[in-house]
């Protein structure tokens, strides 16, 4: 059952981008969110950083003509009754293309008031992997 609920938060939130609903994606995280790339780590502590991250997002879909994002999850386990963690993998498409490798990334969802929250997020994106459009 973890894995279904892992699988929906990835859905939801997927869909959230391809609908540009920043509110969907705001009430499918628990601030403060701890993001940790290649680059490091870092923190997210307010609805500010959060729409700044969201918007991120947004502008690399779209100037990389983004048409569909496919993330399917794996390894995903109970941490506790109310925590789950798991790895996915990302695939982005342009028009049935693939627009740069597959990558994976892990994340721990938190349960508050029946609602599966993002605490955390491990990407594998890398400027290796989408060097023109990362942010420095």
């Amino acid at each position: 059952m973890a894995d279904t609920f892992f699988q929906q938060w990835l859905d939801r939130v997927g869909d959230a981008f391809f609908s540009d609903r920043f509110e969907i994606f705001r009430a499918a995280i628990r601030l403060p969110l701890e993001i940790t790339s290649e680059d490091g780590g870092r923190t997210i502590t307010d609805t500010d950083g959060l729409q700044a991250q969201f918007d991120m997002w947004m502008d690399m879909m779209k100037t990389q003509r983004v048409t569909d994002m496919i993330r399917v999850a794996h390894n995903v386990q109970w941490m506790s009754p109310d925590m789950i963690c798991g790895d996915y993998y990302t695939e982005l498409l342009s028009n049935g293309q693939r627009i740069m490798d597959r990558f994976q990334s892990s994340m721990i969802l938190e349960k508050r008031n029946d609602s599966w929250l993002a605490t955390h997020v491990a990407t594998g994106i890398t400027r290796d992997i989408w060097p023109p459009i990362l942010p420095n």
